[in-house]
């Protein structure tokens, strides 16, 4: 049996544009691109409301023994055959964005 959860909100935001933030976005955007020796980097903050599910797992109707957080790629350009991402909690409130 698969549990599905869907993001709750989410952002691209970039290292070069502090105040830009993309949430609504059809595309999350990870990358870190070099202008020259400008370094840009997008990072992409998500959030899922897992009440439910912790409700769910405390009262037996759901058990689960893996998870697994799916990403795809659109548009790549240049992606090596091997690379990781790194992934980590957010450590204070955000707004996600209101468009592209």
């Amino acid at each position: 049996m698969y549990y599905f959860l869907t993001a709750s909100k989410d952002a691209s935001i970039y290292l070069q544009q502090p105040t830009q933030n993309t949430g609504l976005d059809e595309i999350l955007e990870v990358s870190k691109v070099y202008y020259g020796s400008l370094k840009d980097t997008a990072r992409t903050l998500i959030k899922f409301d897992t009440n439910t599910l912790s409700a769910s797992l405390a009262s037996g109707n759901v058990t689960m023994s893996i998870a697994e957080l799916v990403l795809r790629e659109t548009e790549p350009t240049e992606v090596p055959l091997s690379y990781s991402l790194e992934i980590n909690p957010v450590s204070q409130s955000w707004e996600m964005g209101n468009g592209t």
